[in-house]
C-alpha cells in the first residue's frame, strides 16, 4: 500500500509479532505486488483495466472493508503464540496472496497512482518510452519492499521485546484499528 501508515502496515506489524518475520515478509510482499501492478497499470495507461476497476469501485471497496472488518474482528480475538514460530510454506502463500488480493480490492490506489504519475508528467499518451516505464513500476515495487523490510524489521525489534501481556494487548489494539479501517471503507460507500 502506497500510505505508510494502513491497514496493510498494520496488517504487517501485528503478524509480524504474532507470526514472526517471514509471515511480514509475505504480506510486505503481497502489498509491494499490488503496488508494482497498480503502478503498472497506471504508467501503461491499461484503461481496460482501469475503466473496470472505476466501475466497479464500489463492489470492489466493499469486499476489501468487508475483509479487513474479518481480519480486525478475527485478530482481536486471537490469543498470540509464546511458542518458537515455525512457518508452513504454505503459511507464507496464504498470507502473501491473501495480502495481495487485499491490497487489490483498494481501487483507490490505483487512482492515486495515476493521479501521482500525471500529476509529476509521467503518464503520457505515447508511452513510447518503455524502459522508463518499466523502471518507474520497478521502483515502485522495490521502495515498496524496502519499506516494508524497514518495518519488519523494526517491529520484530520489538517483538523480541515484548511479554506475552505486551503480545496480548498489541493483539486487541492492531484488531481494532483494522477493524475500524474496515468499518471506514465501507462507511463511505454510504
Amino acid at each position: 500500500m502506497m500510505l505508510a501508515i494502513g491497514p496493510i502496515s498494520m496488517l504487517c506489524i501485528a503478524k509480524t509479532i504474532e507470526k514472526g518475520r517471514l509471515t511480514g515478509l509475505a504480506i510486505g510482499l503481497g502489498a509491494a505486488t499490488a503496488d508494482g501492478i497498480y503502478s503498472f497499470i497506471a504508467v501503461f495507461g491499461l484503461t481496460f483495466i482501469t475503466s473496470f476497476l472505476t466501475k466497479y469501485i464500489l463492489f470492489i471497496q466493499l469486499i476489501g472493508g468487508a475483509f479487513l472488518i474479518y481480519l480486525g474482528i478475527k485478530m482481536f480475538f486471537s490469543k498470540p503464540s509464546t511458542k518458537k514460530i515455525i512457518l508452513a510454506e504454505t503459511d507464507f502463500l496464504k498470507s502473501y496472496f491473501s495480502t495481495l488480493f487485499l491490497t487489490l480490492t483498494s481501487p483507490m490506489t490505483i487512482l492515486l497512482f495515476m493521479t501521482i504519475f500525471a500529476g509529476l508528467g509521467i503518464i503520457s499518451t505515447s508511452n513510447s518510452d518503455y524502459l522508463s516505464s518499466g523502471s518507474l513500476v520497478l521502483g515502485v515495487f522495490l521502495g515498496s519492499v524496502l519499506f516494508y523490510l524497514m518495518l519488519i524489521t523494526l517491529t520484530n525489534f520489538f517483538r523480541t521485546k515484548m511479554t506475552p501481556k505486551h503480545l496480548h494487548f498489541g493483539s486487541k489494539i492492531s484488531g481494532i484499528i483494522i477493524c475500524t479501517f474496515g468499518i471506514i471503507s465501507v462507511a463511505n460507500l454510504f
